[in-house]
């Protein structure tokens, strides 16, 4: 019988409201990144969804995101 692993991802999609500190958002992603020291290709498919392996970084963006706006978060695995 074959094992099949399959990677899961988190994909966090987010809105942020007009006027809000979007610098200051983009700001505590980055520093949240070089803190960690994320190395598991975390990144944006778009300007405003992130995807990543690291539940704690898909956590983090979610809950900073929550607070200057709307965020939702999903997992995903692989298929192919």
């Amino acid at each position: 019988m074959r094992t099949v692993t399959r990677e899961t991802f988190y994909i966090i999609d987010y809105d942020l409201r007009q006027g809000s500190n979007r610098r200051q958002f983009y700001r505590e992603l980055r520093r949240y990144r070089e803190e960690h020291k994320l190395m598991d290709g975390s990144g944006w498919s778009t300007q405003s969804v992130v995807i990543t392996t690291d539940q704690e970084f898909a956590e983090f963006v979610f809950e900073l995101a929550s607070h200057v706006g709307q965020a939702h978060i999903y997992s995903a695995k692989k298929v192919r």
